[in-house]
C-alpha cells in the first residue's frame, strides 16, 4: 500500500500492478476486463484487511459496484471479526448504469458462501450483481 496526505486527508492506494497498473479502470474499447469480479473483491479484501492494521474507521463509505462487497463482506466471512464488531456501512451510488454483474461461477473463485447466491443477497436474474450486496 502506497498514500499520503493531501489538504489534511490521509489517503491510501491498494497497489497490486497485475490487477490495476492498466491503461484503464474497468474495461477496453472490446469491452470490461474479464477479471473484474477478481480485482474488485481482491480490493475490498485489501481495503478490510488493511484496516485492521492501519485502524478501523467507524463507517466504511462504499462508492459504487467496484466497493459494494465491502458490507457483505462484514456481514458474512468478518461478521465474527472483533476488529469490525462497530462498523458500518454506507454505500453511494453513482451510476446506476453499473453494477458489476457476473455469472454465478464466479462465487467460489471469489471464495464467497454459496448461501449469498439468493434472491435477497448477491442473486440477480441468475448472475451475482455486487452492487446488490449491500
Amino acid at each position: 500500500m502506497s498514500g499520503g496526505y493531501k489538504a489534511g486527508v490521509r489517503h491510501y492506494f491498494v497497489e497490486y500492478p497485475p490487477y490495476f497498473d492498466r491503461e484503464t479502470l474497468y474495461s477496453t474499447a472490446a469491452g470490461d476486463f474479464p477479471d473484474n469480479a477478481e480485482r474488485y473483491t481482491m480490493f475490498c479484501r485489501a481495503v478490510l484487511e488493511a484496516s485492521k492494521i492501519l485502524g478501523v474507521p467507524h463507517i466504511f463509505h462504499c462508492h459504487d459496484w467496484q466497493s459494494a462487497l465491502v458490507p457483505v463482506l462484514l456481514k458474512s466471512l468478518y461478521r465474527d471479526d472483533p476488529a469490525f464488531k462497530e462498523v458500518n456501512t454506507v454505500l453511494t451510488i453513482h451510476n446506476i448504469g453499473y453494477q458489476g454483474l457476473f455469472s454465478s461461477e464466479i462465487l467460489p473463485l471469489l471464495a464467497l458462501p454459496w448461501d449469498l447466491f439468493s434472491m435477497d443477497k448477491l442473486e440477480y436474474y441468475g448472475q451475482v450483481n455486487f452492487l446488490k450486496a449491500d
